[in-house]
């Protein structure tokens, strides 16, 4: 599968053959040096807006560039269609228009704000099987991209008001795992079957310097493996995936369900 393709999957499996620190299955993992400064994973708490109570599966959709087949909308949760849908802003002609749509989802009271900074633990369920991430605003400099020049969605830069990036990074110790796990234990901020054979959960991380911090100590650099929302020429707001439990094709975020506020001013 690509980028591109209608189910929305990224494939890890190249990825997997090509970084050096990418484990094995049947091998130990392996050894790491201490990571340079300028490799540090330094990630951040933004400004976001989220779909208000339980409309997250009305307002989000696809991801940006993936369209749906006419029996894939009929077999969807009706989320294209819905006057609440984020596609309206996907499918704005200009950048403006698409900040014009912003407004009035939020004038609506369809976005809100959250009152501060955030970092957001989010979960695909695909199969039986879950992908579990860290929603984040993180420096380009702690990206190492795989995508190839030419490529599908082969750009760093997508629009502002797009889905989150996704990247892989290595976690020997799965510290960032129990800490989205305990995060989880909370109620999510929404939980909804998006129509497509995904089920979308996410919830608040309570505390995002931990998480801050606990990135900071993870042995290198995360692996850009599809672009998307910036927050401006220095970071891009990513889900972080740790890379012995990504699933392979990796499911690719919705959009809108974590609008960085920034798309307000573009």
């Amino acid at each position: 599968m690509n980028p591109g393709s209608v189910t929305g999957c990224v494939s890890l499996t190249p990825l997997r053959a090509a970084l050096p620190w990418a484990p094995r299955r049947g091998t130990a993992r392996t050894t790491h040096t201490e990571p340079a400064a300028f490799d540090m994973l330094r990630v951040h708490a933004f400004e976001a807006l989220r779909p208000a109570g339980s409309r997250a599966a009305l307002v989000s959709c696809p991801a940006h560039g993936i369209g749906l087949l006419a029996d894939d909308r009929q077999a969807s949760c009706g989320c294209c269609t819905d006057t609440n849908s984020y596609r309206q802003v996907l499918e704005a002609a200009s950048p403006d228009e698409a900040r014009k749509a912003i407004e009035r989802l939020k004038d609506q009271g369809v976005l809100t704000p959250d009152p501060k900074p955030c970092m957001y633990v989010y979960r695909i369920a695909r199969d039986g099987r879950r992908q579990i991430g860290v929603v984040a605003a993180v420096d380009r400099t702690a990206l190492a991209s795989a995508i190839a020049p030419g490529q599908a969605h082969g750009t760093p830069d997508v629009p502002t008001w797009a889905e989150p990036a996704t990247a892989v990074f290595d976690d020997p110790a799965s510290t960032i795992s129990d800490l989205a796990a305990e995060d989880m234990n909370e109620r999510p901020l929404f939980h909804f079957n998006a129509g497509d054979g995904t089920t979308h959960s996410g919830w608040l991380a309570r505390d995002p310097q931990r998480y801050v911090d606990a990135f900071a100590a993870l042995p290198g650099r995360a692996t850009l493996v599809r672009p998307g929302a910036c927050t401006g020429c220095d970071r891009m707001i990513t889900l972080l995936l740790d890379s012995t439990n990504a699933l392979d094709p990796l499911p690719i975020p919705r959009c809108g369900l974590f609008v960085p506020c920034a798309a307000l001013a573009s």
